[in-house]
């Protein structure tokens, strides 16, 4: 009975694992790819980065692939869910299927900001330094107004 459960729970890891792979469609990567390889030969003027700096270019892609376009598809799915539930082409999507769901969504979401690397309150901090360093280094001339901006 116990081996029974552990497979049952095991396969649905793997379906809910695979409807984040399709929430965040994979055939967007490489358009996050594509910026980042020009960027870093119009920075380095090299097709390849240096053996050192191999571990930096392949985080990028990391982030820039499936990291940035899951977040940004993920909102762009929770804003047009009721529409999509609406839409036959939708029919297969995770959130319009039911693997995940609004409340995954939005667990995960709390998760990142608890992970993240900055500290809780980082922009009440980040806020007074601005200021003083726009104190010490002031804009030139009158402010601009309308539509000179």
């Amino acid at each position: 009975m116990a081996q029974t459960h552990a497979v049952i729970l095991h396969s649905v890891r793997a379906e809910r694992a695979w409807a984040v792979v399709r929430l965040t469609r994979p055939w967007f990567w490489p358009l996050g790819w594509a910026g980042t390889f020009l960027g870093s030969v119009l920075a380095t003027g090299r097709w390849l980065p240096e053996p050192p700096a191999l571990p930096a270019y392949l985080a990028a892609y990391v982030v820039l692939g499936p990291l940035v376009w899951g977040a940004v598809l993920a909102l762009n799915d929770l804003h047009d869910l009721p529409g999509d539930r609406r839409n036959p082409r939708k029919a297969t999507a995770s959130l319009v299927t039911g693997a995940l769901t609004r409340v995954d969504l939005r667990r995960a979401r709390g998760r990142g900001r608890d992970r993240a690397d900055l500290p809780r309150g980082h922009g009440r901090r980040a806020r007074p330094r601005l200021a003083l360093q726009r104190a010490a280094d002031p804009p030139q001339g009158p402010p601009r107004r309308g539509r000179d901006r």
